[in-house]
Order: C-alpha cells, then structure tokens, then sequence
C-alpha cells in the first residue's frame, strides 16, 4: 500500500509542479500586459499635453526655428507624482508605478519642429524594460511666438513655410544694368523688374548742353518723367579772360 501511495506522489508532483509553472508564468504575463496598457493610456494621454500651446511659455522665433521654453505645471500630473499600477511591487513603501522624468525641448537639423523629450519610467521590480523613452514632435502652429527675429544675414521676414516655420531672406544685390532703372521689386522673391530710361527726354539743341536734370518718376511704375534743362553753349573767346 505504501508502495502505491509513493509512485501516486512520484507520479502527481512533475505534474503540480508543472501546472504551477504554468500558473505562474500566465499571471506574470497577465501583469505585464497590465503595465503596458497603463504605459499606453499615459503615453496617449502625455502626447495630447504636448500639443496644446498651454504646455509652452517663453515662444520666440529666430529665423527658420522657433524657440520655446515647457511649461512644467502643465505637466506636473505626470512629473510629481507615481501614477500607480495595482499588483506592482517596488521597493520600501514608496508608490509603485510610472511617473515621467528628463523632460527638454531639442532640435533636429533636418526638421523645422521643435522635439518633446521625455521617459516614462516605471519603479517596479516585478518586470523589466517597460521603460520609453519620449521624442514627440511639436506642430509650430501651436507654439504662437509673440515675436519673430530675422538674423541681421537675413534680414527680410518673408513669411511662414509649410510646417509654421519663419522664412527670412538676405537684402537683394542686384542692380539694373546701365540705360536701365528699377520698376518695381516682386515682394515675393525680391527680384528687381528693370525698364529701360527714356533716350529722348534729353535731347538738347546742338548748341545747347544739359544743364540740370528734374527725375520726377512715375507712380504706375513706367518709364520716369525726367525733363532736362538746357542752356546755351558760351563762347570761350567772349568770356573776358
């Protein structure tokens, strides 16, 4: 009988030790699932935050980047407290859970965006490497600058490009060529439209030379009034000398 007793336990314990294996291994999978979908909701909710222009202060803009400063007591829900996850364990007493930390704003030089920096990181000790690591990208519509600068190189405010961003060019160089004065600037690209002087606004008589010209210009951006004075030749011989 004992003999029967001692295979029975010899044959159930592999099996119970198994199953609790087994039982073990789905809650711990079942919690970690937990922890993730609580990472998900504060990663959704934390990107919402990041495009509000609440979450700003301090916006300038400087040539083709805006500049901006976080405003950490919009953010102070997630960076002053641990949002807790029930079954967590951690160390001491302390609140077991996420809470987010590192925040910054930086720059990448292939984009116009500003960038929100952050980790969420987690205190349990009951699963690893759910940490993540933020880098969210900021629309420039949001930020609002009260002011915009252009660089003293590129002096000219142009206007905003497709992602909100200031457009700044340098002062033209250009000049009309000779016989020829400026019509009018294109405000778009800065170029110069040139249109020929008149040649038969200065005509004097062959005894007469040009003694003064009166530019008086043309407000429909034509060929300028320029009326000339003349005034006779003198003769050297009859100067008194």
């Amino acid at each position: 009988m004992l003999l029967v007793v001692a295979v029975a336990i010899a044959v159930l314990l592999p099996v119970i030790g198994s199953f609790m294996y087994r039982m073990s291994n789905i809650s711990t999978n079942t919690h970690l699932v937990k922890v993730l979908a609580i990472r998900g909701s504060l990663e959704t909710r934390i990107r919402e935050w990041v495009a509000q222009p609440a979450s700003y202060i301090s916006c300038d803009g400087i040539n083709n980047q805006i500049n901006c400063a976080i405003n950490t007591l919009v953010f102070d829900r997630f960076t002053k407290k641990t949002i807790s996850v029930p079954g967590a364990a951690c160390i001491g007493t302390q609140i077991c859970g996420f809470t987010l930390t590192n925040l910054s704003l930086s720059t990448l030089p292939a984009s116009p965006n500003l960038f929100f920096n952050g980790t969420l990181q987690y205190n349990g000790t009951e699963v690893k490497g759910v940490d993540i690591i933020l880098a969210i990208p900021i629309p420039n519509e949001i930020l609002q600058p009260k002011k915009y600068t252009c660089p003293a190189a590129t002096p000219i405010f142009s206007g905003f490009g497709p992602y909100g961003n200031v457009i700044c060019n340098p002062i033209p160089m250009a000049t009309c060529p000779p016989g020829a004065f400026v019509a009018a600037v294109d405000p778009i690209t800065l170029n110069l439209k040139c249109s020929p002087l008149p040649t038969s606004a200065g005509n004097c008589g062959p005894t007469e030379f040009i003694s003064s010209i009166n530019y008086i210009g043309n407000p429909g951006f034509g060929a300028p009034n320029m009326p000339v004075v003349c005034t006779g030749r003198l003769n050297p011989f009859t100067l008194g000398w």
